[in-house]
Parts: structure tokens; C-alpha cells; sequence
């Protein structure tokens, strides 16, 4: 039988989201709380108004006019798509030729090397240091040496959930020169700090900032990315883009929860305390065992290196058994997304009880279980 299938496809390994039903899902960094009532009952108010027998607006336009509104950009400068993936996707198809060379960090989110390949792109890899930190101005001349015509990262990353300064990715975009791909997914989780490079979008020809209403604002099931540049760069995808890429439903319920930004907000605070929480009993729990290290975060998500490759299999594979389903990442590497307290509780307790099966951590109980703050309070 003959093989039409391109040599680059063959290549590829897809990503590939568990599809199997788990009672604790804290695999793919999804908000753990629906929309409220309120946004609910707007939502089902404007599904009243939508003309389903005619396509959707082909520009996003009111959409788009909201979001430039929210983060005080120009709304030319922005391009509104399915999620952030298709956005890479688009930058890759509309920026670079097959053979040209990107710089993708690792670890990093890991659809930017995908769509890389997919386009036929050269991946130069930087290797962050242990503890997860970049030097920027060697990465940057690394790039520059290389040729390469993109250099693409995640701010705050996934999955390490470290967030990296303004200052230091402001001089970073500047001393490259090609283009620099700034993913701003998990950036709400940081209110108070100045580290969103959002603002000089638009402003510096070579800076491409990407969000997305999947992680804070909690609408995952909309699939809406949005990518902000120059009015240059944004027409050029728009050229590339299919016609109607948005659909109707997913624009109109999108903008009302771009109205409540206070929500939002809300969500992203409580979500981010509960994630500091979260890492620092999984902290104290990977100090008992011995097994592995849990990384600060300034994300909804918690990164774990574990001491070897048995020791990632034994946390993973024990929750599965559980019915607790968590990414790993690597070999050596896990990322787990913050539930709900309950669930957050339920994981500290499973892994307790797997480590103790292994005679690691007999002695530990999680700070939140309700007997130890009894006997504590006592």
C-alpha cells in the first residue's frame, strides 16, 4: 500500500488530552469553578439574540473591540481565534517558511515545539537552568547566532508556573532580532505584579503577546485566544486565518465575560492563593518523602521534579488508580492544576497514602485534613 502521508506528519507526537472519565481532573489546567449564576443567566439571554442560520462576524469585531477596551490596546492590533492554539498555529503558518529556525524554551508549553515541526520549522532548544530560571541576554544571543526568525515562551510558564519581570522580557524582545512570541495565558494569576508585556504590543515590530479566556476568566469550553501586535503582523494573520474561524456563540458569550473582569479577577485571586497553598503542602509532603521537589508558582498550577523517573511513575500512576488524573510532563517531571479545596485535599491524601505504602512518609497529614486541625486546635 502506498504511503501519502508527509515524513514531518509521521513525526509528530500529538498531544493528547485524557479522555478517560476521572473522579479528580487536574490535568489540563482548567478553572475549577463554572461561571456564575449571573453570567449564566446573561449567557442564556444572549443566545436569545444570536442568528444561527448566518455566519458569524468573520473579524470578531465587537469582540475584539471589548477586549482592546479591557486591556487598553488598539483593537487593529489584535486577532481573535480558537483558543491560543490556533493563534500559534497561525503565527507559525503566516511567519515562518519550512526550514527556518525558532528558539523554543524547555521546559515550555509543549504545542509550540508541535506547531514548529508541523510548519517544518527548525527547533534550537534553550535549556532553562535548574531552578527554572532564563539568562535572557545568552538566550538571546543564542538566537541571534542560530538565525533564528522566532523565539517563542510562556509568561507566567506552563508547566513550571514561574513568572518572569517586564523589565528583563522588555530588554529580551529588544536585543533579538526576529520576532519574540510572549504566551500570556496564566498572566491574571499575577495581579500586583508588572510583569504583562501587553502594553509595548503594537509599539515594538517585533513583540507578539498572546492571551486566552481559558485559565482566569474560566471559559475553556468557548475556546477565544486572542494575539496582540502591530497593525502589520495582525493583518498578515488575518489574511492567513479562515474566514469564519469564530463561531457566533463563542463571540457573543466571550464578550460578556470580557465585561466581567471583576469576576475574573476574583477567580484568578482565590485561584492563585489555593495554588501557593497547594504547593506548599506538596512542599512540606516532598521534603518528608525525599521523592521529589515542588517548584514557587505564580500560576494555578504546581510543578513537580521529582528525585527520578520511578519516583514521577509512582505519584502518577497511584493517583490514576485513585481516580486522580495529573500531567507529567517529562520523566522526571509533573504538573498538577489547583482544584477546589476539596480536591486539593483529596490529592494531598492520595499521595500521602502512596508514599506511605512505600514506607516514605508514614507520619505525614495534610494541614487541611479536619482531625489534624482538631487536635491542633485542642
Amino acid at each position: 500500500m502506498r504511503d501519502f502521508i508527509p515524513a514531518r506528519i509521521q513525526a509528530l507526537s500529538a498531544y493528547t488530552p485524557s479522555d478517560t472519565v476521572y473522579r479528580i481532573r487536574l490535568d489540563a489546567n482548567e478553572c475549577p469553578f463554572n461561571a456564575s449564576d449571573t453570567l449564566r443567566a446573561e449567557f442564556a439571554r444572549a443566545l436569545t439574540t444570536i442568528d444561527f442560520n448566518r455566519y458569524p462576524d468573520p473579524m470578531a469585531a465587537s469582540l475584539i473591540k471589548t477586549f482592546a477596551e479591557r486591556y487598553q490596546t488598539c483593537p487593529s492590533y489584535v486577532v481573535a481565534g480558537n483558543g491560543s492554539d490556533e493563534l500559534i498555529g497561525l503565527l507559525f503558518m503566516t511567519l515562518t517558511n519550512p526550514g527556518d529556525k525558532v528558539l523554543i524554551m524547555s521546559p515550555d508549553f509543549s504545542m509550540y515545539a508541535f506547531y514548529a515541526e508541523l510548519y517544518g520549522c527548525e527547533i534550537i532548544p534553550y535549556q532553562k537552568y535548574p531552578d527554572t530560571s532564563i539568562d535572557f541576554a545568552e538566550a538571546a544571543a543564542l538566537a541571534n547566532k542560530k538565525g533564528c526568525v522566532l523565539t517563542i515562551l510562556s509568561n507566567p510558564c506552563n508547566p513550571t508556573g514561574r513568572v518572569y519581570r517586564r523589565d528583563e522580557l522588555i530588554s529580551f524582545v529588544g536585543a533579538l532580532n526576529g520576532l519574540a512570541v510572549i504566551d500570556e495565558a496564566y498572566m491574571e494569576f499575577t495581579a500586583g505584579t508588572d510583569c504583562s508585556v501587553l502594553s509595548s504590543a503594537g509599539e515594538r515590530d517585533n513583540l507578539i503577546v498572546l492571551k486566552t479566556l481559558s485559565k482566569a476568566y474560566g471559559m475553556a469550553a468557548l475556546r477565544v485566544g486572542f494575539l496582540i501586535s502591530t497593525s502589520e503582523i495582525a493583518e498578515a494573520i488575518r489574511k492567513v486565518k479562515s474566514p469564519y474561524n469564530l463561531n457566533a456563540v463563542s463571540q457573543a458569550l466571550a464578550q460578556i465575560a470580557l465585561l466581567h473582569t471583576d469576576e475574573a479577577a476574583d477567580r484568578a485571586a482565590r485561584l492563585g492563593k489555593r495554588a501557593k497553598a497547594l504547593r506548599d503542602e506538596l512542599d512540606r509532603l516532598g521534603k518528608v518523602s525525599r521523592r521529589f521537589n515542588a517548584l514557587p508558582t505564580d500560576a494555578n498550577l504546581v510543578y513537580l521534579r521529582t528525585a527520578d523517573p520511578e519516583s514521577a511513575s509512582l505519584l502518577f500512576e497511584g493517583l490514576k488508580q485513585q481516580s486522580i488524573i495529573i500531567r507529567r510532563t517529562g520523566p522526571d517531571c509533573l504538573r498538577i492544576t489547583c482544584g477546589t479545596d476539596e480536591e486539593n485535599a483529596a490529592l494531598l491524601n492520595a499521595i500521602t497514602e502512596i508514599l506511605a505504602s512505600c514506607g516514605d512518609a508514614p507520619d505525614y497529614t495534610p494541614k487541611n485534613d479536619p482531625d489534624r486541625e482538631r487536635k491542633e486546635c485542642q
